[in-house]
């Protein structure tokens, strides 16, 4: 079962009416589900993890202790401070030897890492501003094709096109939307 969502502003006066999404079918547990399984990660990781909070100095000398070169320490100290060791921690394992141990390869530096860390962050702009293009265009689609088959102001009675009312939804701005799908067969 396929459902596509429809939203749109409660008023009519603003400009961006309408909003729609593709056809989903829902991934995740209830909430109530999620929130036991979550409590039960959390009780079962608190007992066993035991590791104390380094200081981001702290944090550089142990990754020299495991061999890796670091060149530039106020660049360690930058990276490290804003992007997180835990999330730079991922572009420095294609360097280690001991995935247990974390020792790293002869010639490791942070700074290949940090290169690394910045190729990514570009292919994923670049990535996601592809993605945006598809989107926009298929909402353009997806609009024009109800707007030749149910005329320009379909969205006023979307009822009486087979679509049903299913809540109201919150924008990160605070705006209201109404919420409408309609369940096609497979």
């Amino acid at each position: 079962m396929h459902i596509i969502a429809i939203f749109y502003a409660k008023k009519f006066v603003d400009s961006e009416i309408i909003r729609i999404f593709a056809p989903t079918e829902s991934a995740t547990l209830p909430v109530e589900q999620r929130t036991r399984a979550g409590l039960l990660f959390y009780s079962i990781m608190s007992n066993i993890y035991t590791k104390q909070p380094l200081s981001i100095d702290d944090q550089i000398a142990k990754l020299r202790s495991q061999g890796l070169i670091i060149d530039n320490e106020d660049l360690a100290r930058k990276v490290l401070g804003e992007v997180s060791y835990f999330r730079f921690a991922a572009y420095l394992r294609p360097m280690e030897t001991d995935k247990k141990t974390h020792q790293f390869k002869p010639g490791s530096t942070f700074e290949n890492a940090v290169a690394l860390y910045e190729f990514d962050n570009k292919l994923r702009q670049l990535l996601f501003s592809a993605i945006q293009r598809i989107e926009v265009a298929l909402r353009s689609k997806i609009i024009q094709h109800f707007s030749m088959q149910h005329g320009a102001f379909w969205f006023m009675n979307i009822a009486k096109h087979g679509f049903t009312y299913c809540g109201i939804i919150y924008l990160p701005s605070g705006d209201e939307r109404l919420a409408y799908q309609k369940i096609l067969a497979e």
